[in-house]
């Protein structure tokens, strides 16, 4: 008659831990990647300026 062997509690512990962290791992890399390159591209350059978009400094206009 042969058992399975019982697995050591430490050596399930130690295995949960690596896996748990690796997964922790894992999402700080996407959460990283997604940060440096969003779905919406922001423009390097502003747009140039209208002589519509400059307001006057005494205020009419």
């Amino acid at each position: 008659m042969s058992r399975s062997p019982l697995t050591d509690p430490l050596e399930m512990a130690l295995g949960w831990a690596w896996a748990l962290g690796t997964a922790a791992g894992f999402a700080m890399v996407g959460l990283l990647v997604h940060a440096e390159y969003p779905d919406t591209q922001m423009p390097l350059t502003s747009p140039p300026l209208s002589a519509d978009d400059i307001s006057l400094a005494d205020g009419a206009g």
